[in-house]
């Protein structure tokens, strides 16, 4: 009988970060048909390990910041 390590548990970042995680491939369709409007549009992000989002929020965090609007208000 083996015994299994205990998984090492994430911090918020590294968690939203796994979450989200934008770096998949398309693997059944061309990535022209599947994202057609990329070659429109004025941001072009090469490497998107690198990019962070400016606006990242978790729904744990969201529900948090919301009751404690609540609660000021009331």
């Amino acid at each position: 009988m083996s015994v299994e390590p205990r998984k090492k548990r994430l911090n918020k970042k590294d968690a939203y970060k796994y979450m989200t995680r934008l770096g998949w491939d398309t693997t059944y369709q061309k990535e022209e048909d599947v994202f057609p409007y990329l070659k429109m549009e004025g941001i072009k992000i090469h490497d998107w390990e690198a990019w962070e989002d400016p606006f990242r929020m978790t729904m744990d965090s969201y529900w948090k910041l919301q009751a404690e609007k609540d609660k000021k208000l009331y």
